[in-house]
């Protein structure tokens, strides 16, 4: 009988390849939704008067800037990582943000869940903007404080090693996967 983490060592070697199939899917969805807003921009040029009630200028930019940042998700998250978390070098490429797969069984399962965690966050990320693209179209009534929290939720488990080492600093004591493995 396997236990977990023997399991989620197996699946480990599947976790990057689905973040980066969520970032490719995040990607597509930008290119609809920047269509779709090049699309409402067009008809508001074509009828200034708006004569058919569609949407407005700021509904259309809006459409157009998400989906340009759904596009370029992962190099605004890579850019954007010195700001939101420790970042620097670790984050040259982006999926190498995950640790290096180690000899020993603790780090293997570090690996392990600091991958998984990276599908949780880029899953907050493309459920913040599906939220975003919702309100812009009028088919999702609610605030923007949703979005803004799958946005903060998806970022900290993206980069939940460096959010460990912060909340760690703040408190003034060791939190995270490194102290995990001592213990063990």
């Amino acid at each position: 009988m396997n236990d977990l983490g023997t399991v989620l060592n197996n699946l480990s070697t599947a976790f990057p390849l689905i973040v980066q199939l969520i970032f490719i899917l995040m990607g597509l969805f930008g290119l609809l939704v920047g269509y779709g807003g090049l699309k409402d921009l067009y008809a508001i040029a074509s009828d200034p008067y708006h004569a058919r009630g569609g949407v407005g200028h700021g509904e259309a930019i809006g459409k157009i800037v998400l989906g340009a940042a759904l596009m370029v998700a992962p190099v605004i998250l890579w850019q954007s990582a010195n700001t939101f978390v420790l970042g620097g070098q670790q984050t040259a490429n982006l999926l190498s943000y995950v640790p290096t797969r180690a000899d020993g069984y603790c780090k293997q399962v570090h690996f392990s869940i600091s991958a998984f965690l990276m599908i949780v966050g880029a899953s907050g990320l493309f459920h913040a903007a599906a939220i975003m693209w919702g309100m812009a179209n009028g088919t999702r009534n609610v605030g923007t404080g949703q979005a803004i929290t799958y946005f903060v939720g998806g970022t900290l488990c993206f980069f939940i090693n460096d959010a460990a080492k912060i909340i760690g600093n703040t408190i003034g004591f060791g939190v995270g996967f490194d102290q995990l493995c001592q213990i063990m």
